[in-house]
């Protein structure tokens, strides 16, 4: 799914799209940072090999990041104390921040600014 053109968002008189635009970059940003937490959890993730067009290769990973998302909701469940290493730290801290001044820095929050439209949780 991608968001809406430049060109839509300037023909929408109400702004809806605009708004979209932030709300789906922002949905986007914390799948990036939940993400980023399990490669820190599983370095694997960092690893694994996509061939596009090779089925079996896409099946695989496919399978891979499942087994990985399952066992880290496992762990959040336990309620683990599994903390960062200080480098994994500062790499997830500089991804979240380089998201967030994308976000700040994008075309649809300027145009909810120029519009004067507020952006809601």
């Amino acid at each position: 799914m991608k968001p809406y053109s430049k060109r839509a968002v300037k023909e929408d008189v109400t702004g809806h799209l605009a708004i979209f635009n932030v709300h789906f970059s922002s949905a986007r940003v914390k799948v990036e940072h939940a993400y980023g937490f399990m490669k820190g959890r599983f370095p694997i993730i960092s690893e694994i090999p996509i061939v596009l067009g090779s089925v079996e290769g896409n099946k695989e990973a496919v399978e891979l990041i499942f087994a990985i998302c399952t066992l880290h909701n496992f762990l959040l469940t336990l309620q683990e104390d599994w903390e960062l290493s200080e480098d994994e730290l500062s790499r997830t801290h500089d991804e979240m921040m380089d998201a967030y001044y994308s976000i700040m820095d994008s075309q649809w929050k300027a145009e909810l600014d120029c519009t004067g439209q507020q952006i809601s949780a």
